[in-house]
Formats: C-alpha cells, structure tokens, sequence
C-alpha cells in the first residue's frame, strides 16, 4: 500500500486517486449492492445502495479506514469559496442586491463545508458544464451527495465490519 502522508484539495483529484491506495485486499473484498428503482409511467433504474464487505487482514481494513477518513475530510472554506465563487461567475442567475448575493454565498460556503474538497470542486465544476443556471442548494446537494456516495458507503461497510468482528 502506498502511503498518504496528508491528503489535501491538492494531493488528489477524485475518488479514483484515493481507492488506488486502498489495499488490494479492500477491493477484492467490496461487493457493490444495487437497488432497483421502478419509476411511474414504466421507467426503470439501478443505482448504488452500499457495499459488503466480505473481510480482509485487520491492519488492511485499519489502513483503508484512514485513508477514507482522510478522504472525506470537509471542504476548507477558502478552496468552497473559490468553487463556489467560479460556479457562480459560470452560470447565469436571476439578478440579486449585493447583501443577498453574499449571504447565499456564504450559506453555500458552510453548507459546502460538509463534502470533502474535491467533491465541491468537482461538483461545481460538473454543475457549470452541464447547466448555465446557477444551482439552487437542493440541485448542487444533491449532486455533491451522489460524489461523495461511494467513499463514504465504503467506509461504512469497513466500520460495520469492525464492529461485528
């Protein structure tokens, strides 16, 4: 296993950095589970659910386990700042008085704060090439949640298995 010394915004530019250095153990030993969504009118979709995890040497899951907690360390509010701040020089949005436009900045800011960097930069930077809106918080939410899913699902089934075992 390759070691992280401190995991930054910096150091990594999205999740599939961070897993390559996860043990090998780790994930030969994660097993996606799936949910089926039937929608109305007929439509049909499978989305992630979580993970099983089936075992691994102690000091493996020990190792994994750091690495995802530094992983999804939150957002530093100067790294959201500029995210958010780029998000909304790329996007249009209705015209607000300047007190306003700072206070929604700052509440994205804080709210931000609950994803790990790269999940907000990332986000953002998705959100902008996608839309030319800028998003309300419930439509970036639910876009940061979906990034920062996996991570966190997997980290989930490790301290599960931790603790039954």
């Amino acid at each position: 296993m390759k070691k992280l010394a401190k995991l930054s915004a910096e150091s990594y530019n999205d999740f599939t950095n961070i897993i390559s250095h996860l043990p090998e153990t780790i994930s030969a030993a994660l097993v996606k589970t799936w949910q089926d969504i039937y929608q109305e009118r007929g439509g049909f979709d499978t989305r992630l659910k979580g993970f099983q995890f089936k075992g691994a040497p102690k000091k493996d899951i020990a190792a994994a386990i750091e690495v995802l907690e530094a992983a999804d360390q939150p957002c530093p509010s100067h790294i959201a700042a500029a995210a958010i701040t780029a998000l909304r020089l790329r996007t249009h949005a209705r015209k607000e008085h300047a007190d306003d436009l700072k206070a929604l900045v700052t509440l994205y800011i804080d709210d931000a704060s609950d994803y790990p960097a790269d999940v907000v930069v990332n986000g953002c930077k998705k959100w902008a090439e996608n839309s030319k809106w800028f998003p309300a918080w419930a439509e970036l939410k639910i876009v940061l949640d979906e990034a920062a899913f996996e991570r966190r699902a997997i980290l989930k089934a490790l301290e599960e298995w931790n603790k039954k075992n």
